[in-house]
Parts: structure tokens; sequence; C-alpha cells
């Protein structure tokens, strides 16, 4: 075996396109844009449930917290 599962799931048609746009504008596969953002989310879980806080600076020199549930 070498370490990939077929997975089908079922997503609204947005979030497809959301999917398939960011997958062109980055040059990646749809399969490498989800691989890519299950990733990141992953990380996000972990580094929030030990206690992180996710900030965004803006162009304004403004920080934002990400607040997730």
């Amino acid at each position: 075996m070498n370490g990939f599962v077929k997975v089908v799931v079922n997503l609204p048609a947005g979030s497809v396109e959301e999917l398939r746009a960011h997958a062109v504008g980055h040059g990646f596969t749809m399969t490498e844009s989800l691989r890519r953002a299950l990733g990141l989310q992953a990380f996000l879980d972990k580094e929030i449930a030990g206690g992180s806080k996710i900030l965004f600076e803006q162009r304004n020199g403004k920080m934002r917290q990400l607040i997730t549930v």
C-alpha cells in the first residue's frame, strides 16, 4: 500500500468552487489543495488546544485574533 486512501466526500457547490479556485490559483491539484487545508486546520487546532492565540496583523497595523469553536 502506498499510504494513500481514496475518499469520496459530498461538499456544497460553493465549497467545491473555493477548493477549485485555490487549487488553480496555486497550481495544485484539488487533492493537494484539500490536503493543505486539512493540514492547516490540524495545526490551528493543536495550537489553540495548547493555549496559543492566532493573531493576524492587518495592513493598518491593527491585530485581529482568530476565534474558532
